[in-house]
């Protein structure tokens, strides 16, 4: 019962469904009261490039659905923490902040 239900055992056993448990989705009532953060990886840049932005951060209002993207050379919680400090200077400080893990 015990290994039909672990995830890691699930994993190798093959490419079966691995269930998981679903959450409440949290959504914001008002603009700005959640707001969803994520990386995402576009991979090593080319040799050619002017910059080395390998990632794009994504910020976004959970109602109204505006998003800002900024490039990052690295998906550290300090790009995070500045890039959310700067959205809040411009469009306010909310209640709630996602991340995507």
């Amino acid at each position: 019962s015990f290994i039909s239900e672990c995830l890691h055992c699930l994993v190798v056993k093959g490419p079966h469904r691995i269930p998981r448990p679903l959450g409440s989705a949290v959504h914001g009532a008002k603009p700005n009261q959640v707001v969803h953060v994520d990386f995402f990886d576009m991979g090593k840049p080319p040799r050619h490039a002017s910059h080395n932005w390998r990632y794009i951060l994504l910020l976004q209002d959970d109602l109204s659905k505006f998003c800002e993207l900024i490039p990052a050379e690295s998906a550290t919680a300090e790009v995070m923490a500045t890039a959310f400090v700067q959205w809040c200077t411009r469009y306010g400080s909310n209640s709630r902040f996602l991340l995507e893990v």
